[in-house]
């Protein structure tokens, strides 16, 4: 499959949950929306820094607070974004799931060990490296899932 194929079955089936997904459509949409993600934010920091620096006099430094004023839109545009592609994700996930002959359900893994963590967080308010250990396990979960999926066979594959 093609990388417009993939994209284009990708919005056709925006919201299907049946079915199956190939190993390589799953590969192309999964590498299409990070580099989507990382030149929307990396353009909108390189204007950032850019309007810093020739905002301001020469004589004085850059004035770092339209700096962070900007991640803090960097961030919101990706929450936005998503939002906005959570439902085509899952089903992605889902008929990926059911193309290497595992229920769909089995996406919930990660989302759990985030909803734990955020749990143990809110109720015990840690600090030092357990606090971080909370922020960056579930992104580890969810990294390692997404290259399990983008690796592991399909169940036609192993029935052969």
């Amino acid at each position: 499959m093609t990388a417009w194929q993939a994209l284009g079955d990708f919005f056709k089936k925006y919201a299907v949950f049946q079915g199956t997904s190939s190993r390589s459509a799953f590969n192309w949409i999964t590498w299409f929306w990070s580099i989507v993600y990382f030149i929307l934010a990396a353009t909108i920091i390189v204007i950032a820094l850019l309007g810093a620096n020739f905002g301001s006099k020469s004589a004085e430094p850059m004035n770092m607070s339209s700096v962070l004023g900007t991640l803090s839109v960097v961030i919101v545009v990706s929450f936005l974004l998503a939002i906005i592609m959570i439902v085509p994700n899952m089903a992605l996930y889902a008929r990926r799931l059911h193309d290497a002959g595992f229920s769909g359900w089995w996406q919930a893994i990660p989302v759990l060990i985030a909803v734990v963590a955020l749990i143990i967080e809110v109720i015990f308010h840690p600090t030092g490296i357990f606090l971080l250990t909370l922020q960056i396990g579930p992104m580890i979960v969810s990294l390692f899932f997404r290259i399990w999926l983008s690796l592991v066979d399909n169940k036609i594959k192993k029935l052969i």
